[in-house]
């Protein structure tokens, strides 16, 4: 990423490093029309925090667990996920979940209706595991 500032992006910004700050996991959705710097706000954000940034593609549902996975092993230096990755978001959800109670991290993922074209339940898919887990952190 290049090295350039945010211009009129204070609120943002500060809405999300107050997010960061809490001491319980969070799920949040950015949305908003196309071209309008939602990508590049949060790259900006993720900067010095462990993070990982994944770009959906048109690609199948089972393809896209796998590209996660990998690059979220990479976020944290497991070697065994990058060679394995998960075939299913339950086994994906239960890892971050135990991330979770030991690290701080950002997952990003950019361009969720592909997701959506991948699978049409997966909305609901990630309701289920996020209340889940998120139950299992109080």
């Amino acid at each position: 990423m290049h090295n350039v500032d945010l211009i009129d992006r204070e609120e943002e910004t500060a809405f999300l490093e107050e997010a960061f700050a809490e001491s319980k996991s969070q799920l949040l959705v950015l949305y908003g029309r196309r071209r309008v710097g939602k990508t590049f706000l949060l790259q900006h954000f993720m900067r010095n925090k462990k993070h990982t940034y994944y770009l959906s593609t048109k690609g199948n549902e089972a393809e896209q667990i796998r590209l996660l996975s990998r690059m979220i092993g990479e976020t944290f230096n497991d070697t065994a996920l990058i060679l394995s990755p998960f075939s299913e978001w339950r086994a994906l959800f239960i890892y971050l979940h135990e991330k979770a109670q030991k690290d701080k991290f950002l997952i990003v993922i950019d361009e969720f209706p592909y997701l959506i074209d991948a699978n049409p339940s997966i909305t609901s898919i990630f309701q289920k595991y996020w209340m889940n887990t998120s139950q299992a952190q109080k």
